[in-house]
């Protein structure tokens, strides 16, 4: 069963309660070229390097995990900062570092209901007909988010309206696209739940 991993203490609150219902994920992967080839060769790895395909299908099962590559298997983490915790019994409903309750790190199975392409800038979205920003950023924080909020999150992470620097040829600079950028939403459902 394939996973899917979060690490953003900003929804903590909205996975441990349920009310997360969907993903937005990069639609692109940064390809870094090898720099000692031809900087035309270089340049079009770059270019090409960018699209992915989603990772998800609808109707796909698939594991919910909180920090799944950096912790091992049983760790426990605490609610309120998402720290995995060193002192922790299975039997007992110990504390985490910051007073918080603890929890597993497997959060659940869910099944996704639908995968779509969104293309997120600065302060602007292009999505599907139908759909809001408002409702986007709701099904993506739980509730805890406002649209701008959002926005602020993903453009201090993926810096939708600046170009990254990617690497230098002969003293050139070359830098990925200006935003706006793709990224793919997953909305999924729990178990029992529709």
């Amino acid at each position: 069963m394939k996973v899917l991993s979060f690490s953003a203490v900003e929804i903590l609150p909205a996975l441990l309660d349920k009310s997360k219902t969907q993903t937005i994920r990069p639609a692109w992967k940064d390809k870094h070229p090898q720099w000692d080839k031809e900087p035309s060769k270089c340049i079009k790895e770059i270019r090409e390097g960018f699209e992915t395909k989603p990772r998800f299908q609808p109707k796909e099962q698939v594991t919910l995990m909180w920090k799944q590559r950096t912790s091992p298997k049983g760790s426990q983490f605490c609610s309120i900062c998402g720290n995995r915790s060193a002192l922790h019994s299975p039997d007992t409903e110990e504390t985490g570092c910051c007073q918080g309750r603890l929890f597993p790190k497997i959060l659940g199975i869910v099944e996704i209901e639908s995968v779509f392409q969104i293309e997120m800038g600065k302060n602007h979205i292009i999505m599907p007909e139908g759909d809001t920003e408002i409702n986007l950023a709701k099904r993506d924080s739980g509730g805890l988010w406002t649209p701008q909020d959002m926005f602020n999150w993903f453009d201090r992470k993926y810096h939708l309206g600046e170009p990254t620097i990617i690497g230098k040829i002969r003293r050139k600079i070359f830098k990925t696209q200006y935003g706006p950028k793709r990224f793919w939403v997953y909305r999924f459902k729990r178990e029992g739940k529709r």
